[in-house]
């Protein structure tokens, strides 16, 4: 595992501001939902990094120590590039108390309801609750690195890196989740390790894939809340069907229920082949083209301007 920083300015890749455009992906919906997962993906990012503070001090091995610190370092990057694109989304005023400092106001109800009471607990020093808030991000990180598998497949893979940079009306967002999914795909599994190893037992049962996986769980609803909000703002009419039904959330969906059963290990030779083919194509292949064409982008913009 290894710390990237992106390598120009975000905000100028992104076209934040009277020329942006939303239309990142191959498609209207896809795109709205890349961006109801920014919110999400900010969210739960500031939330991993409230109950690292308060579970740090329970895990034995220095190893571990040393890699979940960088998972965080990781996430709290992600997190302040993420800021950037939602913040232009969502000008307005943002909630935040002692547990959390960016609740947009449409994920402020998931917040209370399935976050904040966990996040007291964790702040009391319940070992229960740090319990739930370390499987909360467990699960997430195991369903994270197959949604990353379909954002690469279905984006970069093959012809389609090609074919999506030529489609394209924003680079820059497109490099923002091609980073981010990058480096989920590469430290998903220390969530896993973290829980595992304080509470010695695994993260996967079949209760857990029925209420996380088979079932729709209320992260897919934030996610899709987020999504809404945006083509709101932007003026593109949609609804949660259509969302739910473009090609990126209804493959995603389809992968994790196949992929994660009672067994799911995201260290099984099938799993970890494709992480570390990902990790390596973006790292070696398709960061360094995508970087080349952004900042061509960037520098077309400057000179016309």
């Amino acid at each position: 595992m290894r710390i990237r920083r992106i390598p120009f300015d975000i905000r100028k890749a992104m076209k934040v501001g009277a020329d942006f455009d939303f239309r990142w992906a191959y498609d209207e919906q896809t795109s709205l939902v890349g961006l109801g997962y920014s919110f999400y993906l900010e969210y739960i990012e500031y939330f991993c990094n409230f109950v690292s503070k308060h579970s740090r001090g329970l895990i034995a091995d220095e190893g571990l120590l040393d890699l979940e610190h960088t998972f965080l370092v990781q996430e709290m990057h992600h997190a302040k590039a993420h800021k950037y694109l939602n913040s232009f989304l969502c000008p307005g005023s943002i909630y935040k108390d002692q547990f959390h400092p960016r609740v947009y106001p449409y994920l402020h109800e998931f917040h209370v309801n399935h976050y904040e009471p966990i996040l007291q607990r964790v702040a009391k020093g319940e070992r229960e609750g740090v319990r739930d808030a370390l499987l909360k991000i467990a699960v997430f990180e195991s369903k994270n690195c197959i949604s990353s598998f379909i954002f690469f497949e279905q984006l970069f893979s093959g012809k389609n890196f090609a074919r999506t940079c030529s489609i394209s009306a924003n680079l820059g967002v497109l490099y923002l989740l091609g980073y981010h999914f990058a480096e989920e795909i590469e430290h998903c599994d220390v969530a896993i390790d973290v829980y595992q190893h304080i509470y010695q037992e695994p993260v996967w049962n079949k209760d857990r894939v029925r209420t996380q996986v088979m079932q729709v769980s209320h992260s897919e609803h934030e996610a899709l809340a987020a999504a809404l909000y945006c083509a709101k703002r932007l003026g593109v009419e949609t609804d949660a069907r259509r969302l739910t039904a473009s090609p990126f959330m209804s493959y995603t969906k389809s992968r994790q229920i196949e992929l994660i059963d009672a067994d799911f290990d995201l260290n099984s030779p099938q799993i970890l082949e494709q992480r570390k083919h990902y990790v390596q194509q973006w790292d070696e292949v398709w960061e360094p083209a995508l970087r080349e064409r952004v900042l061509r982008e960037i520098e077309s913009r400057t000179s016309c301007a």
